[in-house]
């Protein structure tokens, strides 16, 4: 009997609830369908049926999934459980679940099931599946293990069968979904067939056409191809993903995988820098008492602290009922007594800054600020870049000094031992002028221990401050800091930045929790490659020292040991009492100006040794004439020229009356120049310009451009002199706008919001250039007369290229002194020997004594590099030690299984990186650098 359509029956929308029975057809056909696969025949269910079967409801659910973490936190401890549990295996090792042989030491991690098998039981039934990652008992914990290492084979070119022409197999690295595998393959060789078409018919793809080492499976191509084209992710944090799926301690080849070393790490504790002194730790708890006075610095703990601002949360229009999962002993101070904290102080006013206009300082006030919760965050680094644990804070309303209080007290209050913590803060100079102030007004479980704290400016930062602040606050003259350069907090933010854009729309919750989440990866990444860091600053300090030692013995032998050794002591005084002048700067910059040398040519009163009939009267004369003839030659090439190009290109009437005034008086003072000029200097001058010429075109015959005889010597010497002082003061002036444009340019690109600010950097960033480019002509015609002039020029002078007065070349310097790498930068910021361009001993004394005390300086951190890295090797081998010894015990006092297990695997863990670091201590005690 042919089937009947049936009427469909439609839900109702109005009482929301459908009369559909269970097994119905969702297809559109009406006709119903029985579990058991057969269309029935009849018209449908009766009355009573019907009345039996319950209604399917389509109400929308009020829970969220806020109510569901809820419920998951009440089985967190249970969970956590039930993951270490898979360390050990319910039935133990002692049979395998196949054949149950006692040989079964083998767990598949891909398999369903996590049945315990023997070598021979795993090699069959994966001999199909050579993507599956294995686990070996090792009598205390699982290792990893792979197939190829058990002795699986995997044969192409017969549908997995081994070819009749077995030549044996070769080892293939093959990257798949979960990381890389090593495969031994065996190739078909009766077809002739080429490997890599043989890899590529097996669905894989090679990465050379001759001898393949690697190769990728097609769906790790597929899933790479769609990774690309959502995530818009590039090959190598493809790569290096996968390198951290397949293990994430150390190289590939180590027995360790899955996140923090383990497979089953049951919310991971915040970690710590493995190389920073620890009491307890790493070193006693009472170092103190064995320590020399002379070796506390090494004891010295860091603390770089920045505000970032784009780490914010947008405001909700709802109260989050979200959970936080990283409750205490995460990166974020505890909320609740920051919240408190804030509302004793929020009031307080910001004191205003009288050095340098931060963002720190000056966005209290922002208007964006409006539309977030929280503007940011504040918090800080170690020297080795790890995020402190309990030092982050949210900001509001800007950079406060009391989140920054807050923050730094939860630091200190966890380095308990420890008694002089250097801290770097790009706003050091104006932060801790009220610091003891706020700090007395903190909580009491906030007070910190009694401890020396030393206040810094990171190097990049230190330009755009005073020059009082420069030298204060430097790296480079403090003692017992080392080579560090107060910028690591700046480099763990930008690695953090693209997070912003995904948690400002988080909950509170959610986005602390994701925070904290990252930042103890991050501090995981420093953790196991602590060693690397070490070994390369130990390499770079020890090439370093050698430099600076050839360059400081070379000083010390020029100048005179007696005098050096009364500028040693001079820096010993200072750095006990930084008062008054710095020692490391020229005072004022002392160097002699233009004025100064005209004033000292143009004196009535000089007598002249062994020439008492000589008449001095001449020589001012000279001196005013050449001098005025510079000012006339600056005029003509560098203002009135550039200001007729302008007008030329322009239709203003008003500027072509200007341009012809500024004409007229430069001729009149040309003529009148000319006119008074001393007697005899123009007698083999002719002059044959053209009466219609135009001034800016005239020729000046100043004594450079004139061939004079032994009876004028003096005119080139007292020109020789003007032009030196002349180009030094361009070169003072260049240097100045450098510096300007650079923090102009960081102000653009960090502050600036909206068409009108851009609109006003623009305009003052063209008058910078426009200067930099004016003093720059005039610096090249005064060298140039210098040429011209012949004789002895100062080495500090050189030719100027327009790469030379580029702020590029700013950061390039500013970059030699943050790192202290041998980079090559423009020679007008290297420190000059000026004593060849200026009249008197004292003069040539100051800047041998900068130069000399500068050098003594670097060299000096150098050496401190030096033994604060090492110190620093003994402390991450002591943290790993106690590392392995904590989770030693663990393993002592587990009451399960899988417990023990785990814990003797995070022992294998530090005890391998301990050894590590040991054999590299070893290996410089050979070579014998320590």
């Amino acid at each position: 009997m042919p089937l009947r359509k049936k009427r469909r029956i439609r839900s109702s929308r109005k009482n929301n609830h459908s009369n559909l029975t269970e097994g119905s057809d969702d297809r559109g056909s009406g006709a119903l369908y029985e579990p058991g696969g057969m269309w029935m025949l009849d018209d449908g269910p009766d009355a009573s049926e019907a009345a039996s079967i319950p209604p399917i409801r389509n109400s929308r659910s009020t829970r969220t999934q806020n109510h569901y973490l809820a419920e998951w936190l009440q089985h967190e401890a249970l969970y956590a459980k039930l993951l270490v549990d898979q360390e050990f295996p319910a039935g133990g090792f002692d049979y395998c679940s196949t054949c149950q042989s006692r040989d079964a030491i083998f767990l598949c991690s891909s398999c369903h099931g996590n049945l315990q098998k023997c070598r021979n039981c795993m090699i069959s039934s994966h001999t199909h599946l050579p993507f599956h990652r294995l686990r070996k008992w090792n009598g205390r914990y699982l290792e990893d293990a792979s197939l190829a290492s058990v002795g699986l084979v995997t044969y192409l070119g017969h549908s997995g069968s081994q070819c009749t022409e077995n030549r044996g197999f070769i080892s293939l690295c093959v990257l798949h979904l979960d990381g890389f595998h090593t495969l031994s393959v065996n190739f078909c060789h009766c077809l002739s067939i080429p490997y890599h078409i043989q890899l590529f018919q097996s669905r894989l793809f090679p990465s050379s056409f001759q001898s393949p080492q690697t190769a990728f499976t097609f769906d790790l191509l597929a899933q790479f191809r769609i990774h690309h084209l959502e995530e818009k992710g590039s090959a190598y944090t493809y790569i290096r993903s996968l390198c951290r799926l397949t293990n994430d301690v150390g190289p590939i080849d180590t027995p360790h995988t899955g996140a923090y070393g383990s497979t089953a790490m049951p919310l991971p504790p915040t970690i710590s820098c493995p190389a920073c002194p620890t009491p307890g730790v790493n070193v006693p708890i009472n170092w103190e008492e064995n320590c020399p006075v002379n070796e506390k610095w090494k004891f010295r703990r860091f603390l770089h602290v920045d505000g970032n601002f784009r780490l914010v949360s947008q405001k909700k229009g709802w109260k989050s009922s979200d959970h936080l999962l990283w409750s205490a002993g995460g990166f974020f101070a505890n909320f609740e007594e920051y919240k408190a904290y804030l509302g004793q102080v929020d009031a307080q006013p910001q004191e205003k800054s009288d050095c340098s206009d931060y963002r720190a300082t000056s966005t209290i006030s922002r208007t964006r600020f409006g539309q977030l919760e929280v503007t940011g965050v504040v918090g800080a680094v170690c020297r080795h870049e790890c995020a402190v644990p309990n030092g982050f804070v949210d900001l509001h309303h800007g950079e406060r000094y009391a989140s920054t209080d807050f923050a730094i007290a939860n630091m200190l209050q966890g380095m308990n031992g420890i008694s002089d913590v250097a801290i770097s803060y790009d706003i050091a100079c104006q932060y801790k002028k009220r610091f003891n102030d706020r700090f007395a007004r903190l909580p009491h479980i906030l007070q910190p221990f009694p401890m020396s704290l030393t206040w810094l400016v990171p190097k990049f930062h230190l330009i755009s401050h005073q020059a009082k602040c420069q030298v204060k606050y430097s790296f480079n003259y403090c003692p017992g800091v080392g080579r560090t350069d107060g910028e690591a907090i700046e480099r763990f933010w930008s690695a953090h930045n693209i997070l912003g854009s995904s948690t400002k729309r988080m909950t509170p919750e959610s986005r602390m929790d994701t925070l904290n989440f990252h930042f103890n990866d991050w501090n995981w990444q420093k953790l196991r490659r602590m060693g690397s860091l070490l070994s390369d600053r130990l390499e770079v300090s020890l090439e370093m020292i050698g430099q600076h030692e050839e360059l400081f013995t070379g000083l010390c032998e020029g100048i005179g040991h007696e005098q050096c050794q009364e500028w040693i002591v001079m820096e010993e005084q200072y750095q006990h009492a930084p008062e008054g002048p710095s020692i490391y700067h020229i005072a004022e910059d002392q160097a002699p100006t233009r004025a100064e040398i005209l004033r000292g040519l143009t004196r009535f009163d000089l007598a002249v040794e062994n020439e008492p009939g000589e008449d001095i009267q001449g020589n001012p004369a000279l001196v005013f004439w050449v001098n005025d003839g510079i000012d006339i030659e600056e005029t003509q090439r560098h203002r009135v020229r550039v200001r007729a190009r302008t007008v030329n290109q322009g239709d203003m009437d008003i500027e072509r009356v200007r341009l012809n005034r500024q004409r007229a008086n430069l001729r009149g003072r040309i003529v009148a120049w000319l006119a008074n000029a001393p007697d005899g200097l123009l007698d083999d001058y002719e002059d044959n310009q053209p009466d219609i010429q135009l001034p800016e075109d005239m020729f000046l015959p100043l004594p450079s451009t004139l061939v004079i005889g032994n009876d004028h010597e003096q005119a080139w010497d007292t020109e020789r002199q003007l032009r030196k002082s002349h180009a030094f003061d361009c070169l003072k002036t260049i240097r100045k706008r450098l510096i300007e444009k650079l923090a102009l340019q960081r102000e653009q690109r960090l502050h600036n919001r909206g068409q009108a600010a851009a609109n006003r950097s623009s305009a003052a960033m063209k008058q910078i250039d426009h200067d930099i480019a004016f003093h720059a002509g005039q610096y090249r015609t005064s060298f140039a007369a210098l040429q011209r002039l012949g004789g002895n020029i100062p080495n500090a002078l050189r030719h100027l290229e327009d790469a030379d007065v580029s702020a590029t070349n700013v950061i390039d310097y500013m970059d030699v002194l943050g790192h202290g790498y041998d980079v090559t930068v423009s020679w007008i910021w290297q420190q000059a020997r000026l004593g060849e361009q200026v009249a008197g001993n004292n003069w040539i004394r100051e800047v041998l004594r900068v130069q000399f005390l500068n050098a003594k300086a670097n060299f000096d951190r150098w050496r401190e590099e030096k033994e604060l890295v090492w110190a620093e090797f003994k402390y991450t081998r002591g943290t790993f030690l106690h590392l392995a010894h904590y989770w030693s015990q663990r393993a002592v006092e587990a009451d399960f299984p899988g417990a023990q297990a785990h814990a003797c695997a995070m022992e294998a863990l530090y005890t391998e990186l301990g050894q590590d670091i040991q054999h590299t201590i070893e290996h410089y005690v050979r070579r014998g650098v320590i």
